[in-house]
């Protein structure tokens, strides 16, 4: 993303950077500043994304304004998601919970 232009990242995590993987993406984004995209920002909020206020934090953090928002802490049973069922993708409690979410997200954002 930072080579196609993305240059202000705002993670929103439960954990933050608590978890080595997040603690690393944030310092290689972070060194990524330093050293060759002097205008990179990176800003890692704690929070949850089901959480209507911590979302509303998170958005009204942002410095620039938010073109894109991606949706990554999901977990499914094992499965290539292209196989697998489309009722059960939007009925499944846990997957129907960060649609909402995101429906909310994306509100949240396309007025900014």
């Amino acid at each position: 993303m930072v080579s196609r232009g993305a240059r202000h990242f705002i993670f929103l995590s439960r954990s933050g950077t608590d978890k080595p993987e997040a603690a690393a993406l944030a310092d290689e984004l972070q060194e990524l500043a330093r050293s060759k995209y002097t205008d990179l920002t990176v800003q890692v909020i704690r929070g949850d994304v089901s959480v209507r206020d911590d979302v509303g934090r998170a958005v009204s953090s942002a410095i620039k304004p938010i073109k894109g928002v991606v949706q990554a802490a999901m977990v499914l049973k094992v499965c290539i998601i292209a196989l697998y069922p489309y009722k059960r993708l939007f009925t499944n409690s846990m997957c129907s919970n960060r649609t909402n979410c995101f429906q909310k997200c994306h509100s949240m954002t396309s007025t900014r």
